[in-house]
């Protein structure tokens, strides 16, 4: 995909490595002169999971949405506190419920992303770096982690 009119999509989850992937992706956006998008996922999966192991069907067909509304708010009330301080202009978060690397997968194909920032340990590789790797329409910037 081309770099013009694309952004940098910026994946970040609730670890203690949030602040240093944001630092890169800015430091991306600001060379690349483009727009910044942090996206944050939620994962409805282990919901549903723990739903179904405890037969809890009320849960996943009523008050399922209830829940993850409550978690994506609690997700971007926690992520905006922790980007407050030199935010560029235009950045934007995102949340979103659904499986991690799927659902970036998806974000990343539907508007013109020119690069994705993941945030990956040393010691090993995970399933959602995995699949992007595998399935991504664009280039990936991996920022090594610390645990």
């Amino acid at each position: 995909m081309s770099i013009e009119n694309g952004c940098i999509l910026a994946a970040l989850s609730l670890s203690d490595e949030l602040e240093g992937i944001a630092v890169r992706a800015r430091q991306l956006a600001q060379g690349m002169a483009l727009p910044l998008v942090f996206v944050h996922i939620v994962d409805d999966t282990a919901l549903y999971d723990y739903a179904n192991s405890f037969s809890l069907s009320g849960l996943v067909s009523g008050e399922y949405d209830e829940v993850e509304a409550n978690n994506e708010l609690k997700a971007r009330k926690l992520i905006e506190k922790r980007l407050s301080s030199d935010s560029l202009p235009g950045e934007t978060l995102e949340i979103h419920a659904g499986a991690r690397a799927e659902t970036l997968e998806m974000l990343a194909r539907q508007r013109p992303t020119a690069i994705i920032v993941l945030g990956q340990p040393e010691t090993h590789s995970g399933s959602v770096i995995m699949h992007i790797v595998r399935h991504a329409p664009c280039d990936i910037h991996i920022v090594r982690t610390a645990s």
